[in-house]
């Protein structure tokens, strides 16, 4: 069976019309060179040079076989080029999916530190569930997803977790609330009776509320469902309910009183990120960009 390195050498050959000339191209000797196409005559079992007072020339067979060297060369050619287009976009790309209320505390100011240090780094963002980040980072989506694990742990298959910070949950209520005002912890169960915003059951968050109310005997009345912490807050303002917000997605907001939580329940925010062999070469910036801002 033929291979690129027989191609390759009748095509030389062709090239040059000497295999002398091959030998001094390629850093061989000329009888090395000249055993190299005895082996190839005799795989393919007819001549494919003429050799002559005037050099070498490639039989018929030899001249459909080097025609076939010349495709295969430029075809490699390209897959190099290809390769070296990839390998160079692939040093550069950082890839981020972030669930929303991580962006402001973590990823923003995670990414200007990379590209503070790394210049020319191309990063982009997408807001991502926890669930969708993981499989984001399994399907090559992503280069590095920040998620939280509430109550239920974080499946780790195929990918690597690395843990930033613990995220305590505050209850947030109305300026004009009753428990809006003093410092101490509060309790879930004098709560029983309050509207409550929060995820659509089955999220993680949601689970998380229905079994912080379980423990305090009350099963929560989900008036108003959203994934954002931000229109939950809003909510919150406008006085229609309570709710449990992360302390990293408890931005001032006029007309909310924000309290700590008796127990200190909290979510823990990870990065995930592919095995090491796999990862983009800016992911191990960015974990490091990650984890000292959680440390600060």
């Amino acid at each position: 069976m033929l291979d690129s390195a027989d191609l390759e050498l009748l095509h030389a050959i062709a090239s040059t019309g000497s295999l002398a000339a091959v030998a001094h191209a390629s850093g061989l000797t000329p009888a090395a060179v000249t055993q190299r196409l005895a082996r190839l005559e005799a795989k393919v079992g007819a001549p494919l040079v003429d050799r002559g007072p005037r050099g070498a020339a490639l039989t018929e067979l030899g001249r459909l076989i080097a025609e076939q060297g010349v495709q295969v060369s430029a075809l490699v050619g390209r897959a190099q080029a290809r390769t070296e287009t990839y390998l160079g976009q692939r040093s550069r790309r950082l890839r981020v999916g972030a669930l929303a209320s991580t962006v402001r505390p973590l990823v923003a100011d995670g990414l200007a530190n990379v590209r503070l240090r790394h210049p020319l780094v191309e990063p982009s963002v997408v807001e991502t569930g926890s669930h969708e980040g993981i499989l984001g980072v399994r399907g090559d989506e992503f280069d590095v997803a920040v998620v939280a694990e509430y109550a239920e742990p974080l499946v780790a298959d195929s990918i690597q977790l690395h843990r930033l910070m613990r995220d305590p949950l505050m209850l947030a209520v109305p300026s004009d609330h009753r428990l809006a005002s003093g410092d101490a912890p509060v309790g879930l169960s004098g709560l029983a009776g309050e509207d409550w915003v929060s995820g659509a059951p089955g999220r993680r968050h949601r689970t998380q509320l229905d079994a912080l109310a379980a423990l305090a005997g009350f099963e929560p009345r989900v008036a108003y469902q959203s994934e954002s912490y931000e229109v939950a807050l809003s909510l919150v303002a406008a006085g229609m309910g309570v709710a449990l917000i992360p302390r990293t997605a408890c931005h001032p907001t006029h007309g909310v009183h924000v309290r700590r939580v008796r127990g200190a329940p909290a979510r823990t925010l990870f990065a995930v990120t592919a095995p090491p062999a796999a990862r983009a070469p800016m992911v191990a910036p960015m974990l490091a960009a990650f984890k000292d801002l959680a440390r600060g």
